[in-house]
This record gives structure tokens, sequence and C-alpha cells, in this order.
């Protein structure tokens, strides 16, 4: 399935957007450790760079996994590592964890953003080869989705005078509102929003989270912009998709499109312009 942007989400030419990352949980599996030769065999045309991280812990709707993590579980080795194998810019990655696989993108100094739609089809092809692989394993055991997260961090300057004016001119927030009296006025300052969507019943199945930071440079500021969203994508379909893949899909892209829109709606219309805004 593809990505279908609506009409109405707003767009830009040179939006400011530094990293994305597209991410899923799953239940537990074992793989064989003799099996992993034949999955860098998949990755290495396209990811041909390896390299070996310490394990993060996974993040997960509510702070708690209502079902267990994806684990390697390779007999009576510990647990893998978290690998990450990149493509020869450095530019692309897949993180393959003991409870999580993640595709990102990386901005570097002479690289462009490529857009949802293209990041959002790469993840589709790692996924689809990741099943290809699992097939290969030769088990019974099934791939379950269990979280599904859509992320993107971003990061410019804005000409102020101070972090006061800073937030202005970033996020549109009047810090003279929050000023207090007998303290000098702030040097960092930030926003934080969040949004629980629900369905009425069981609390919130996705989240989007907005994290708004400006700090002071030598001659400017340095604003700091991450949002994502996160959720379980069986609570809620998005259109007709019967497989779970697709419905996680469905979900990132769910997912973007309020990304997309909060991303508008608390940014300033001086900071549109600078970002060629033409919808």
């Amino acid at each position: 399935m593809t990505y279908e942007r609506p009409d109405n989400l707003p767009r830009y030419k040179s939006p400011p957007v530094s990293e994305v990352q597209l991410g899923l949980v799953l239940q537990p599996v074992h793989i064989p450790v003799t099996m992993l030769p034949a999955l860098f065999e998949l990755l290495e045309n396209d990811y041909p760079k390896r390299m070996e991280l310490p394990q993060r812990p996974p993040e997960l709707l509510n702070g708690s996994m209502r079902r267990s993590a994806f684990r390697l579980e390779l007999g009576d080795i510990p647990p893998a590592p978290r690998i990450r194998f990149r493509d020869q810019a450095n530019t692309r990655w897949l993180d393959l964890q003991s409870d999580m696989l993640t595709c990102g993108w990386r901005r570097t100094p002479d690289g462009e953003y490529p857009s949802y739609g293209d990041l959002r089809s790469e993840f589709e092809r790692l996924l689809r080869l990741f099943e290809v692989f699992w097939s290969q394993v030769g088990t019974e055991e099934e791939l379950y989705i269990v979280d599904t997260s859509v992320k993107y961090y971003n990061d410019f300057t804005v000409d102020a005078q101070s972090s006061m004016d800073a937030m202005q001119r970033a996020f549109g927030v009047d810090m003279e509102k929050v000023s207090i009296d007998g303290l000098p006025a702030p040097g960092t300052t930030g926003l934080f929003l969040r949004f629980p969507f629900s369905d009425g019943q069981d609390g919130p199945y996705a989240l989007l989270t907005v994290q708004g930071r400006v700090s002071p440079q030598e001659h400017d500021f340095h604003a700091l912009l991450n949002l994502s969203y996160r959720g379980d994508p069986f609570v809620k379909r998005y259109d007709e998709a019967t497989e779970p893949l697709d419905a996680a899909l469905s979900f990132l892209d769910n997912g973007h499109d309020h990304i997309v829109r909060a991303f508008t709606g608390v940014t300033s219309t001086e900071l549109h312009s600078t970002w060629g805004r033409y919808q």
C-alpha cells in the first residue's frame, strides 16, 4: 500500500527536518545466531556498514508493555546488542535490537529531506525484507506488532534579542506572560505539549508529543522542535487494511499527518515563509 498525502496538509519546500525515525516493537521471537549472516547478506547492498551499539530501553505508550517485547534470543548466548546498518552516505540506517526495529534518516551537510513518502516506502521495503529473512529462519513463530512510532526532529536558528523574543519568533509563545518578578530572563526556554488520542474505552491508543526549546548562541538562538506519534496500530484502523503491516503503516501515515499539522500549528508564520510553505 502507498501513502496518499491529504490535499489540505501543509507543505514546505525546505523544512528544517534533521532526522526522521519510523519504528516497530514486536513480540518475542527466537533468531538462531547462525542465521544472522543471512540477514547481513540481504542488507549489504544498500546498507553495507554495520556496527554494534548499546541497547536502548523501548519507548512504549503509557510507559509499560501490555505484551512482551521483541527479543533476539540466541540460545545460551546473551541477547544481541543493538545492530545498526548504515548506507554508504551515512544518511539512512536500520536499527535491529532485542526489542525494536527502527528505520531512520539523518540530514548531512549536503543532504536534503527526501519526503515522508520516500522514507515510508523504504521502511516498508525493509520490513518486507525482514519477512523474507524470517521465512528463511524456518520457525513457526509469527511476528506480532506491539507498538508503532514516527518521530521528527527539527532544528533551526532564530534571530532574536532574548530567549523570550526567540520563543515568540519560533513558537509564537508570549514569554512575557510567564516572566517572574525578581528573576532574570531565562536563558533556555521550552515548550512541551501532549495530545492523547482515545477511543473512549481503555485509555489512549496513541500519543502525539511536541517538545520545543530555544538556546542562546553567539549571535542568535538555536531552536529544537521534536515531534513524535506512537501507540497501538490495531485499536483504531484508519482504512480497510487487513494485513497487520498495512495497519501499522496506516497508523504511521496518520501520525505523520498529525505531526505536520502540529509542526505548523506551533511554529510562527514568519518561519513558515522562510521554509517555503506553499500550502
